[in-house]
């Protein structure tokens, strides 16, 4: 999440500093890229991230003769120093990379630029149009909860479930839209954490709750692929309340 804040307001400093009229795609012209420069090789894909901004993945084709960085900009001037932010080095195999954190509903310029011995061979200037429906919000229950979640005990005794739409280890695709739901039986602090296969985690939710629990999102199943692991903390030292997952193949 620091690193999204941090991309959006360097973005957004870059934009209020040097003026928007050299953002419009229409002004935009793609720079010709000699061998050995990387080539993109696919269509710029978007997710929307909790915090409104949006993730991309990016793809090229390298041909591994050096280092390579890759070049945002919101600004249509073939990369002029200090008006873009640059990603690297990424070691000279490397074909992908995801950026978060990129201002919704604004023109971007990208570009894969590497080093050689014989200097620099930046690629074709990549232009796209980041989504402009990132709209997070909150939400009374609205997806019917699991049977489990009706067997849980009457108060004092702290119980809690969290759900989504679909059943346990059920598959989400890529893209596919997920909203975290969750139910606890008394007032309490409610936090959902989110375990992703490469170890980061999402909060999703870190509030009081007055014990009539909401579906929170929607957001978007995304890289990395394999298991998430969804878990319900609450009340008095914050124990382990409730576990669900789910798998993006």
């Amino acid at each position: 999440m620091k690193l999204n804040l941090l991309t959006s307001i360097l973005l957004a400093v870059l934009a209020l500093t040097l003026g928007g009229g050299a953002t419009s795609f229409e002004r935009a012209k793609e720079a010709e890229a000699a061998f050995p420069a990387a080539e993109f090789t696919s269509p710029v894909q978007m997710y929307c991230l909790p915090d409104n901004t949006v993730s991309v993945v990016l793809r090229w084709t390298t041909n591994r003769v050096g280092p390579q960085w890759v070049d945002l900009s919101l600004f249509n001037n073939n990369f002029a120093e200090g008006t873009f932010l640059g990603n690297g080095p990424l070691f000279a195999g490397q074909s992908g990379l995801v950026w978060n954190g990129l201002l919704p509903a604004t023109w971007h310029f990208l570009r894969v630029n590497t080093l050689t011995p014989f200097g620099w061979f930046p690629s074709e200037t990549k232009v796209f149009y980041t989504r402009d429906d990132c709209s997070f919000e909150e939400s009374l229950l609205s997806i019917p909860p699991p049977p489990a979640c009706l067997e849980a005990p009457p108060a004092p005794s702290i119980a809690g479930c969290v759900w989504t739409a679909k059943p346990d280890f059920a598959s989400y695709a890529v893209g596919e839209t997920v909203a975290y739901c969750y139910w606890v039986n008394q007032a309490m602090n409610v936090r959902i954490v989110v375990t992703k296969p490469d170890g980061t985690k999402l909060v999703v939710i870190d509030r009081f709750d007055e014990g009539i629990g909401a579906c929170v999102g929607p957001y978007q199943a995304a890289e990395p692929l394999g298991l998430r692991i969804v878990q319900l903390y609450g009340g008095p030292g914050d124990p382990l309340l409730a576990e669900t997952h789910f798998l993006v193949p």
